[in-house]
């Protein structure tokens, strides 16, 4: 419910829910306790995982926008445009200061990948902040079986899908 509390606003829909969670359910009749969390196929389970699991979509946005590369202008482009010789030169207009790592992140529901175009150390170094913002701040825990570290061109599964670089 803390977690909820940071992306809802209104106490009447956090007191709506929190009853809903604590109301039980029903199976062949008979009525069973909810021990924690949302009832696995309930009715809204998917929009509160998605509400749950927005924070780790924020958390990846900041992360890509702190490793996203830093284009300057190049001077050299600029002289050769002027001249009108930028396409026999082959000067690119702007120079990547920070061209070494690129993350591209994808979730549905509570499935997730994230693509990294970098270093070995980078992807590791990333995949343990991820692991520390899901079990500190969101209190779960990644698949050790799931969770792995694969080159793009040996590819891996995601969603029944393989997904590969050639």
């Amino acid at each position: 419910m803390r977690t909820l509390n940071r992306f809802i606003r209104k106490n009447k829909v956090l007191s709506t829910i929190n009853k809903w969670l604590k109301a039980g359910f029903m199976k062949n009749g008979i009525k069973y306790e909810s021990l924690s969390g949302s009832p696995r196929g309930g009715i809204i389970s998917p929009l509160l995982a998605n509400v749950y699991l927005h924070y780790i979509d924020l958390k990846m946005e900041e992360l890509i926008k702190e490793e996203k590369p830093i284009k300057k202008g190049n001077l050299e482009y600029g002289k050769a445009w002027r001249k009108n010789q930028h396409h026999q030169l082959g000067v690119d207009r702007y120079i990547n200061l920070n061209p070494k790592t690129r993350i591209e992140y994808i979730r549905y529901a509570d499935d997730f990948i994230i693509g990294v175009k970098g270093e070995y150390d980078k992807a590791e170094e990333i995949k343990n902040r991820v692991t520390q913002w899901l079990e500190q701040d969101l209190k779960l825990t990644i698949s050790k079986n799931k969770s792995k570290i694969v080159q793009a061109n040996k590819g891996t599964r995601f969603l029944s899908y393989m997904i590969k670089v050639n």
